[in-house]
């Protein structure tokens, strides 16, 4: 065959074959063609990159995040109300209105930075 035969089939196979290579799989083409007098040649060639599905096992990995802490709580006495009053003899009396008792408080709460343990399940890559 002739040269001017080859080439157009040659480029054409090469088409067809990175055509039908998925779009991940796909690598380069090139086409070289040179002439020195009554001796000329070509060249074609293309590469594919391999492309490999490896299992990546799961691993444990630390991560920071927001974490909402509630502020502490506190006991806290309220002192008992007490008033006067007179008796019908005009004695002043004292009297106990509220008796005293404890009260719980809750001091407000902040976000801090924590780094917690996750398991990041395998995966392939």
């Amino acid at each position: 065959m002739r040269l001017n035969q080859i080439l157009p089939v040659a480029a054409i196979v090469t088409l067809m074959l990175v055509a039908t290579a998925p779009s991940s799989a796909q690598g380069s083409v090139s086409f070289g063609f040179a002439n020195f007098g009554r001796c000329s040649g070509f060249g074609l060639g293309f590469t594919v990159p391999i492309c490999q599905r490896c299992w990546v096992p799961g691993y444990w990995e630390y991560r920071e995040t927001q974490v909402w802490v509630q502020g502490p709580t506190r006991r806290v006495w309220v002192e008992p109300v007490y008033d006067s009053c007179c008796d019908p003899c005009g004695n002043t009396t004292r009297i106990v209105v509220r008796q005293g008792y404890y009260q719980v408080i809750q001091d407000p709460g902040h976000y801090e930075t924590r780094q917690i343990r996750v398991w990041v399940p395998g995966h392939y890559q």
